[in-house]
């Protein structure tokens, strides 16, 4: 008799468990994310956990689905959502009205479907190994299209193309577009219609070349603000020039020297235009 007993326990309790597995995992606030599952958030949340409000980072099979919710992040110059080296994900449903920083930053992630969004903007780090198709950003809404004195937002109802993305940093944002191209030039850095397009050098700096020299940014518009991040979003540093000129010693905020690696700046006039790009810190 307890033969059989422990048989019809394993029939009952096996499939319990297994159904288990495959429900979602509810999200109510900011989290670390580092194992497969599909999340779902039942409230808008805010705040940091490290480098973003939701960080998902060095796993596979991770699907969020945000429920129209929002996320956001309490400090300047963080992403709001970071996904790193992630394989298989989606991110769907999401309000993301990062009013400083960036509403998402995607880095070295393939397998990946965004879609169904409301976003204010975007940074992806496309790997020079993964294929343009891996990553695909389609039916999202860009919320700063009306700022942008556009027609219509680029969601599902008006364009349900892929946003093109290139090996490289992809700067996306509502004021960049056109429908349905997704960038205004073809080497994927913006430039505001109208705005002198400014000159970054040395670019890459180098130490054994450019020891004692500063990153110049030249031919800069009138007023005008340049920012400085790491590729997952962090702020660094911001230069006010008194010109048309602004130099940056490769130094934080706090005065200590940036490491090597990538860098986006992001340069802002008085009239809102924007131009962004990267540069490379070989030390």
């Amino acid at each position: 008799m307890n033969r059989y007993r422990h048989v019809l326990f394993a029939l009952f309790v096996v499939p319990a468990a297994s159904l288990w597995s495959r429900a979602d995992i509810v999200l109510s606030g900011c989290a670390d994310i580092s194992r497969p599952g599909r999340y779902t958030l039942d409230r808008n949340i805010t705040g940091t956990i490290g480098s973003a409000c939701l960080r998902i980072h060095d796993a596979a099979d991770v699907h969020l689905d945000c429920a129209g919710h929002s996320i956001t992040t309490d400090a300047e110059g963080l992403a709001a959502v970071v996904i790193a080296t992630v394989k298989n994900f989606t991110v769907k449903a999401c309000s993301l009205p990062q009013l400083s920083g960036y509403s998402l930053f995607v880095g070295n992630s393939s397998d990946g479907m965004i879609t169904g969004n409301s976003i204010k903007n975007m940074v992806v780090n496309e790997p020079e190994s993964v294929g343009p198709a891996a990553l695909r950003v389609i039916g999202n809404y860009f919320s700063d299209f009306e700022k942008a004195g556009l027609d219509a937002p680029l969601s599902g109802q008006s364009y349900t193309g892929v946003i093109p993305l290139e090996p490289g940093v992809n700067w996306i944002e509502a004021k960049w577009m056109t429908v349905p191209e997704a960038l205004d030039t073809p080497t994927g850095i913006p430039v505001a219609p109208g705005s002198p397009e400014p000159r970054v050098f040395p670019n890459p700096w180098r130490a054994d070349r450019h020891r004692d020299a500063p990153v110049t940014f030249d031919r800069l518009s009138p007023n005008s603000t340049v920012k400085i991040y790491t590729v997952s979003a962090h702020w660094v540093k911001t230069l006010q020039p008194a010109g048309p000129r602004a130099e940056w010693d490769l130094r934080q905020d706090t005065g200590q020297n940036v490491a090597s690696g990538i860098y986006l700046y992001l340069i802002t006039d008085d009239h809102g235009n924007k131009v962004s790009g990267k540069l490379t810190v070989i030390r």
